[in-house]
């Protein structure tokens, strides 16, 4: 997709380049000099900003796209919920345990012949990434369940306050 696919996203999800720029504290010709990469030197869109673009945007589109651009994947985790309890975090176990078994049946079909074609790898892809969410969910579940929390870190959240320069 992109940076500037990503950067053009988030402004809609957050309501339009006018909203996208009040939020920034920037102008409108400020954000699009940065989206657009216009000026002499080019202006861009630094990471501070485009976290500040993805939280105004309610979205993860820019951690999807650093994630993408690194050939790994993006994948958010559970928030705590009001009722946790370990009953839920087996269940996710025994779901995560039937997609490994449907992983080994599509392995199994697609390299019967020899050669894994876009489609079958496109298929493996998809029930790996399913898995991986699972897995890390189930853990996060587990952690926030019976692990102590953990003290507070230095966060996205702390970047909000800074200025948009």
């Amino acid at each position: 997709m992109g940076f500037k696919q990503t950067f053009l996203q988030m402004i809609e999800a957050a309501g339009g380049r006018s909203d996208m720029a009040h939020c920034l504290g920037i102008t409108l010709a400020a954000l699009d000099n940065r989206v657009h990469e216009k000026g002499t030197p080019p202006q861009r869109v630094h990471p501070d900003m485009a976290i500040q673009m993805q939280l105004v945007s309610n979205t993860t589109l820019f951690a999807e796209e650093v994630a993408r651009q690194s050939g790994g994947m993006f994948i958010p985790l559970p928030q705590a919920e009001d009722e946790l309890d370990n009953e839920q975090i087996q269940d996710k176990f025994l779901r995560i345990v039937e997609r490994v078994g449907e992983l080994a049946t599509c392995h199994r079909k697609a390299t019967e012949d020899g050669r894994v074609d876009q489609a079958e790898r496109a298929d493996l892809d998809s029930i790996a990434h399913e898995i991986h969410r699972s897995v890390q969910e189930m853990l996060t579940l587990t952690y926030l369940i019976y692990s102590a929390p953990e003290p507070a870190k230095s966060s996205v959240a702390a970047i909000v306050d800074r200025k948009v320069s």
